[in-house]
């Protein structure tokens, strides 16, 4: 028991106003192992492969809606009528008594 007061009151004394807690530098060895284990990772992380499965599927599900959707519209974008012939139309339609 005595070893936790000890650390409790250590921890107290850090924790009171005023009283800096003693800086520890990390040692020299620390930065170039931790930059050694990033670059030696795998570039494709879990995270990133699944994001980029997510993004892929959702490209593709966007693909085959544009596509289904022109197919099922191809006979309207094919017997379109012109401008001019629309234009027409509309004036005689608003013409005609209702």
């Amino acid at each position: 028991m005595n070893s936790m007061d000890g650390k409790l009151e250590r921890l107290f004394t850090m924790a009171r106003p005023g009283i800096d807690p003693p800086r520890r530098e990390a040692p020299p060895w620390f930065a170039r192992r931790v930059v050694r284990l990033w670059l030696s990772a795998n570039a494709e992380s879990a995270s990133q492969t699944s994001w980029r499965r997510v993004t892929r599927c959702g490209l593709g599900l966007a693909g085959a809606a544009m596509v289904a959707s022109l197919a099922l519209n191809w006979r309207v974008w094919w017997h379109a009528d012109s401008p001019e012939q629309l234009a027409s139309e509309s004036v005689v339609w608003l013409a005609l008594p209702k």
